[in-house]
């Protein structure tokens, strides 16, 4: 499951990224070699949480550098702030919840959301072992819990 998301988020990425490429026109050619130009991919976001991980992974693998892509991951401070910083192009990308989106939206501006790949709120909950011995507040809470250690 994790790879399968991995690649549709790396497959959806490549895919934007590449239609923002030059056209053959704007290409200038050296000697008769094709100079090949390469996209600087900026990721904003609030905070380094585990959903971010496929990002990182494929960093790291170098997924996005196989296609000539520089991808660098940048906390943005979050809201307002990255979607203010795609608009002024800053940055290409942002991760952002999309209450952020409306007022640009609303004002006229050209921006494009891309949905998460989550059919419903996640978020990791890290418990220390006192409390995981105390979990009386699972038990007044709906919780779906895929993993407990």
């Amino acid at each position: 499951m994790f790879k399968n998301k991995l690649a549709f988020v790396l497959l959806c990425l490549v895919l934007i990224v590449s239609a923002c490429g030059p056209s053959d026109e704007t290409t200038t050619k050296t000697k008769g070699i094709q100079e090949e130009k390469r996209l600087s991919l900026l990721l904003r976001n609030l905070h380094d949480y585990c959903q971010f991980a496929p990002l990182y992974v494929a960093i790291e693998q170098g997924f996005f550098e196989k296609e000539g892509i520089e991808a660098e991951i940048v906390s943005g401070g979050g809201g307002a702030q990255v979607i203010a910083s795609v608009l002024s192009g800053e940055a290409q990308f942002a991760v952002s919840g999309p209450r952020s989106m409306f007022t640009p939206l609303d004002k006229g501006e050209d921006l494009l959301a891309i949905q998460s790949l989550n059919s419903a709120l996640t978020y990791q909950i890290t418990l220390s072992k006192q409390y995981q011995k105390k979990r009386m507040f699972l038990k007044t809470h709906h919780l779906k819990i895929e993993w407990l250690h």
